[in-house]
């Protein structure tokens, strides 16, 4: 049941014994509890070959890892200087805040977020 943990909780997936489309909604010792659009639950799933992700989505938190470890491999290979670093990191952050507003966010709403200062603040401490 070990390769049922690839799939996260919100993920919509096909059902392909027995139909049916749902979201996972928890990984227990009997696998995984596929809930359906009414909030029913379609069925606990204990083989990966008996599910197909519908589509590939990414959790918050993996896009936050993923976005600071590719920040980590450009630092660990290219020296940048604090400026530098400060743009990559304020990516990172942008990329989060975009993601959770479904993107609407500002830069406005990235700053003020993500360092709870005004976009001149942030701007004048950085010398922008």
């Amino acid at each position: 049941m070990n390769e049922l943990r690839k799939f996260e909780q919100g993920q919509k997936v096909k059902i392909l014994t027995g139909g049916g489309v749902g979201v996972v909604h928890d990984y227990n010792s009997h696998g995984l509890v596929i809930v359906g659009d009414d909030g029913g639950i379609l069925r606990a799933v204990v083989y990966e070959k008996d599910l197909e992700l519908i589509e590939k989505t990414y959790t918050e938190k993996q896009v936050s890892e993923a976005a600071q470890a590719a920040m980590d491999l450009i630092l660990q290979e290219i020296e940048l200087d604090d400026a530098d670093e400060e743009l990559l990191l304020l990516m990172v952050n942008s990329t989060c805040t975009v993601l959770v507003s479904e993107m609407g966010a500002d830069f406005e709403d990235v700053v003020e977020e993500n360092y709870d200062r005004s976009v001149q603040e942030f701007k004048d401490e950085r010398g922008w």
